[in-house]
Order: C-alpha cells, then sequence, then structure tokens
C-alpha cells in the first residue's frame, strides 16, 4: 500500500488499505495514512477521529473546505486545528525529534490552507527535499481542486466563469511545477502521474504542458517518442496563425531538440 502511495497511485492505495479493513473486520480508528489518500483522494467520508491520530486535522480542514459553503466555518475549523497542532508540539518536548518533524510538516502543509493568493501555489523552492514538497504541493492541489468542483457545483449553465478557468489554471501549472521536481528527483512515475493530470484539464493541448510530457518521455527512456512528440508540438506551432511560444522560447525547444536528435543518433551508432 505504502510503494502505491510512493508512486503516486492514491486512489489504488486507499482502495487496497480500505478493501484490507473490510476482509479483516478491523472497524478501528483509520490511520494516519488513511487519512492523508483519504484527502488526496476526495474521499470525504471516512469516520471522525475518537483519539490523536495525525493527518486528521488536515483532512477535516479539507473537507470542510470541500463541504462548506460559510468561509466562516472553514476559518474557524482551520484555525482549531493549528491550535490543535501547536499544542500537540508543546506536548512532545524539544527532544522529541522523531515526532516533532512530522508534526511541524503537518503544520506546514495546513499553513497552506490559510492562502487565498492562489498564483503564490506555483512557487516553490526546489530546495525543499521532494518528499517534503510534494506533501506541500499535493496539499495546495487538494485545496485548489476543492474550490474548482465547489464553484463548477454552482455553476450555471456551460459558461465557465473567469476564476474557475482560473483555478484550473492554477492547478495545472502546479502539476507542472511537481512532475518538474519529480524529474529532478528521478521520480519518474510520480512525473508522469503529475503531467497526465495536467493533460486532462486541458481541451486542446498547450505548449508547456506537451514540453513536460516530452521531457518526461525522455526520462522513461522513450527518446524516439519524446524527439517525436517535440517535433510534432514545433510542426503545429509553425502552421499557426499566431505563435503560442516565443521566439526565445521556441530557440530553446529547438536547441533542446537537436541535442535529443544527436543523442537518439549517437545511441543508435554505438
Amino acid at each position: 500500500m505504502r510503494s502505491f502511495h510512493s508512486f503516486g497511485f492514491d486512489r489504488l492505495a486507499i482502495d487496497t488499505l480500505q478493501s484490507s479493513y473490510r476482509n479483516t473486520d478491523d472497524l478501528s480508528v483509520p490511520s494516519s495514512m488513511t487519512y492523508r489518500l483519504g484527502w488526496r483522494t476526495e474521499t470525504w467520508d471516512l469516520p471522525a477521529q475518537t483519539q490523536y491520530t495525525s493527518g486528521a486535522s488536515l483532512y477535516q480542514c479539507l473537507r470542510a473546505i470541500y463541504r462548506e459553503r460559510d468561509q466562516t466555518a472553514v476559518d474557524s475549523e482551520v484555525r482549531q486545528a493549528l491550535c490543535r497542532e501547536m499544542s500537540r508540539l508543546r506536548d512532545l518536548g524539544p527532544e522529541n525529534i522523531i515526532e516533532i518533524r512530522p508534526e511541524t510538516q503537518q503544520r506546514l502543509e495546513k499553513r497552506q490552507v490559510l492562502s487565498d493568493h492562489w498564483n503564490e501555489f506555483v512557487d516553490i523552492d526546489f530546495a525543499f527535499g521532494f518528499s517534503d514538497l510534494e506533501n506541500v504541493m499535493a496539499t495546495r492541489l487538494a485545496l485548489v481542486r476543492s474550490v474548482r468542483k465547489r464553484e463548477e457545483r454552482q455553476q450555471i449553465g456551460n459558461l465557465i466563469p473567469p476564476f474557475t478557468l482560473g483555478l484550473i489554471d492554477v492547478e495545472k501549472r502546479s502539476l507542472l511545477r511537481l512532475s518538474e521536481a519529480a524529474r529532478k528527483a528521478n521520480l519518474v512515475q510520480v512525473a508522469l502521474n503529475a503531467v497526465v493530470r495536467a493533460q486532462m484539464l486541458e481541451k486542446e493541448p498547450s505548449f508547456d504542458v506537451s514540453h513536460e510530457f516530452a521531457h518526461v518521455l525522455w526520462l522513461q527512456r522513450e527518446e524516439k517518442l519524446s524527439v517525436q512528440y517535440l517535433l510534432k508540438l514545433v510542426r503545429q506551432d509553425d502552421d499557426k496563425a499566431e505563435s503560442e511560444i516565443s521566439s526565445e522560447r521556441k530557440a530553446l525547444l529547438l536547441s533542446r531538440l537537436v541535442g535529443f536528435i544527436v543523442k537518439v543518433i549517437n545511441d543508435a551508432i554505438l
């Protein structure tokens, strides 16, 4: 189950976990991993905690954002969760390093919920270890997706409001940042999952998403397919009356494409 989660297969992981509970008739309080998988997969029917469980308060915060229409109720839930975490940190004591780190990480994740500056969600320092970076980005993505789906439930007709379009763009760019970070950490499957999710948000392929997808293909050792994909991207842009790519970015793309082609030729010769 943890292996599924580490590769980004959160839906498969929580299905496996819930199936194991049913098979063993285990009706105990959900574990920290269950709550973590719960908000990542939008499984909002997990039972409430009866004792302290790491990860439960973040799950409750995101569930409130997803379900509540009253922003005051959401703010109250978030601030209560932060207060509980601060009390928990005080109780642990400074010498309990093993438990302090995950609690601090969860506090960092909860702070994302307090922010309403959507465009800042895309920016994150790659100096973070990938585990911390992925947790923060996953929290931001869950938050944006929850707000987007709430807005979509209230939408009338097929006309998508500008605010919802903006949320979709933030979600897409955040997924691309996550894919880029996963590539740098050499986590190919995680990168692929992120860029495929970004593709699913688009009606027509954009340059940024297609470019990142080609990078992931290359990392998967699908060099020829990656080159073909980049060539198709360049040709499609050439056929448009107005280029989607700036001249500087196109020059960089062509330079990278030449490097890819040379690498493929050299590998074929060797």
